[in-house]
C-alpha cells in the first residue's frame, strides 16, 4: 500500500495507490489501514528501507503470540559515518535495548506492523502533521491489555537527515511572521527579546541531545572520545540548522530552491 498526496501512473498492478488529498502524514497512513485486507499492516515510509526479512520476522512474531497488538522496530540512518551514528543516538534511541512491551516509549510510524484486528479505522487517531499519533497507537494499544511490542533486531534504515527538525521549525515558524522580507528590514519591524530565547532554545535541544547520546551511544560503539566530540557537533549542527531556517523564512526564493533540492522538480 503506498501513497501519494498528487496522483500518478505506475505499472505496478501489485500495488494499489491511494490519493487522499490533504490528509497529512498520519491520516494517509490511517486511510492506508482501513484500505488493507491482510492480517497485518506494515507502515514504511517513501526515504526508508527495511532490512533482509523484515516482514516475515514481524508476520511471525505476531502469529506466535496474539496478546501483541503489533511490533515496533529499531531504526537506524544510513550508512556508518560518525554523524549518521550520531543522529540515530538522539532519534532513535529510546527504540534500541531489550526486547519488550512499549508501556512508555512510544514507536515511530515509520517502523510499525500493527494487527488488523486490534485497532479501529483510525489506529494514529485525529493527527494530521509529524506527532501524536506514534504515542496515540501506543496508549490505544496498552489500553487494551495488548501492548505494543519491541523488537531492536527488527531494522529499518532511514535516510539521514539533512539538518534538525525541532528549531528549524520554530525558527521557520517565528521569523516569518516576524520579518515578511529581506534581513534589512528588521530594523522597522523587530522583536530582539526572541533572540536570547532562541540562543537559550539552542542549548535547551543541545544539552537534550547530549542526554540521549550518554544513554544511548553505547548501542552506537562510542568510544569516550566520540562522545565527548558529539556536543561541540551538535551545537554546531543546531547553529547551522538554524541560520537556514532563517534563510528560508526571510527570503521565499531560497526556501523554494532547498525545497527542490530536497524534493526534486
Amino acid at each position: 500500500m503506498l501513497f501519494r498526496s498528487q496522483a500518478f501512473h505506475i505499472p505496478l498492478k501489485q500495488f494499489k495507490w491511494l490519493v487522499v488529498p490533504g490528509a497529512g502524514y498520519y491520516g494517509l497512513k490511517n486511510a492506508g489501514f482501513q484500505a488493507a485486507r491482510g492480517r497485518y499492516v506494515a507502515f514504511w515510509d517513501s526515504d526508508c528501507r527495511p532490512a533482509p526479512g523484515y516482514a516475515l520476522r514481524a508476520f511471525r512474531k505476531l502469529e506466535s503470540d496474539p496478546s501483541k497488538s503489533g511490533i515496533a522496530g529499531a531504526s537506524f540512518y544510513m550508512g556508518d559515518s560518525y554523524l549518521s551514528r550520531l543522529e540515530a543516538s538522539y532519534t532513535f534511541g529510546h527504540l534500541y535495548g531489550s526486547e519488550g512491551p512499549m508501556i512508555e516509549v512510544s514507536p515511530m510510524a515509520h517502523n510499525l506492523v500493527l494487527r488488523k484486528s486490534a485497532f479501529k479505522m483510525k489506529p494514529f487517531g485525529s493527527f494530521v502533521g509529524r506527532l501524536g499519533g506514534d504515542h496515540h497507537a501506543r496508549e490505544v494499544a496498552c489500553e487494551s491489555g495488548r501492548p505494543l511490542w519491541k523488537d531492536p533486531q527488527l531494522n529499518m534504515y532511514h535516510e539521514r537527515q539533512d539538518f534538525g527538525h525541532e528549531l528549524g521549525k520554530m525558527l521557520e515558524k517565528r521569523f516569518a511572521g516576524l520579518c515578511g522580507g529581506p534581513l534589512i528590514r528588521w530594523k522597522t519591524r523587530p522583536d530582539w527579546v526572541v533572540i536570547p530565547l532562541l540562543i537559550l532554545a539552542v542549548f535547551k535541544i543541545a544539552f537534550r541531545r547530549m542526554k540521549r547520546v550518554f544513554i544511548y551511544g553505547k548501542y552506537m560503539s562510542f568510544h569516550w572520545f566520540e562522545t565527548l566530540l558529539a556536543f561541540p557537533i551538535i551545537l554546531l549542527m543546531l547553529v547551522l540548522d538554524g541560520l537556514l531556517a532563517l534563510a528560508m523564512a526571510v527570503r521565499p526564493s531560497f526556501r523554494n530552491k532547498i525545497l527542490r533540492y530536497q524534493c526534486g522538480p
